[in-house]
């Protein structure tokens, strides 16, 4: 299974959990190891409803436990803070109401479309991921 072949959780449906756990967001600079100074990556897990467990990786080593590379990551994080800016702007606007899950847009926008050129051209998998990144911001920092 591709480990975004979900959406982030959406807590009014009822649908089951699954019990594969994948990824489903990584914080790039979440701390710094104490040994030798690198830079350590949150790596957040879900059940495909919501948030399981995270681990802390060195760069070098989230290429072998997300299949994708830190510059990804690093993308993907850019592109979530923009999201959550855009968020913050409607939400002090009051256009819409305070959100902690991405998916609690779609009840109030079409929450798909509508961000910058670079996030409406992301393909499928990298928006899944972004929408993971920002329910993860959202509710972490």
């Amino acid at each position: 299974m591709n480990p975004f072949d979900y959406n982030p959780p959406d807590s009014r449906q009822a649908a089951p959990a699954s019990d594969e756990v994948y990824v489903a967001a990584v914080k790039p600079h979440a701390a710094v190891s104490p040994s030798d100074r690198q830079p350590l990556a949150r790596v957040r897990y879900t059940n495909g409803k919501t948030f399981v467990g995270h681990h802390l990786l060195r760069h070098i080593d989230l290429h072998r436990e997300t299949g994708r590379p830190v510059d990804y990551w690093l993308a993907i994080d850019r592109l979530a803070r923009q999201v959550v800016s855009q968020i913050d702007t409607l939400v002090s606007q009051r256009t819409i109401r305070q959100v902690v899950c991405f998916s609690e847009l779609r009840y109030q926008i079409d929450a798909d479309t509508g961000w910058s050129p670079e996030v409406d051209a992301l393909p499928t998998e990298d928006w899944a991921a972004v929408q993971w990144r920002v329910t993860d911001i959202l509710r972490t920092g």
